[in-house]
């Protein structure tokens, strides 16, 4: 009877031993976490940026929007790229790009970018650079559908 009890408490302590804690997160995303829930993200600076459309381009009409880069702690903080910052529009399924545009600064951590147009319909990478001259420090894609 009391080797029973032994191989019944063996037994469940050996259960108990396996699972898996109700607190750990498999899906966990360290650079989100760190981070918070960033729309575009340079995480080697610790830096994030939004997005906002002013007027999506058409078939006929440019675009433009407007890229807010922000502390990641405090979404209220605008914040200047410590590098120079440069945006290309790509479509990879072809490998081309389109049209150069113009950046403009506004303000502490804002900027324009203006003259956006795509050439065809289909899936577009807008491509964020910081560079020091010909050195890239950090950069971001937006996927956009067009």
């Amino acid at each position: 009877m009391k080797t029973a009890r032994y191989l019944i408490l063996l037994v469940t302590l050996s259960f108990i031993a396996c699972a898996r804690s109700n607190y750990e997160d498999l899906n966990r995303n360290p650079a989100v976490d760190e981070l918070g829930t960033c729309d575009i993200r340079f995480a080697s600076l610790k830096m994030c940026a939004e997005l906002i459309w002013e007027t999506k381009p058409t078939e006929t009409d440019f675009g433009s929007f407007v890229l807010e880069f922000y502390n990641p702690k405090d979404r209220s903080q605008f914040m200047d790229p410590p590098s120079t910052l440069s945006v290309t529009l790509l479509m990879p399924s072809l490998g081309h790009g389109s049209s150069p545009m113009t950046l403009e600064k506004l303000t502490t951590g804002q900027f324009r970018v203006s003259k956006v147009f795509f050439t065809m319909h289909g899936d577009w990478q807008i491509q964020l650079k910081l560079q020091n001259a010909a050195t890239i420090i950090d950069q971001a894609i937006y996927a956009f559908h067009y």
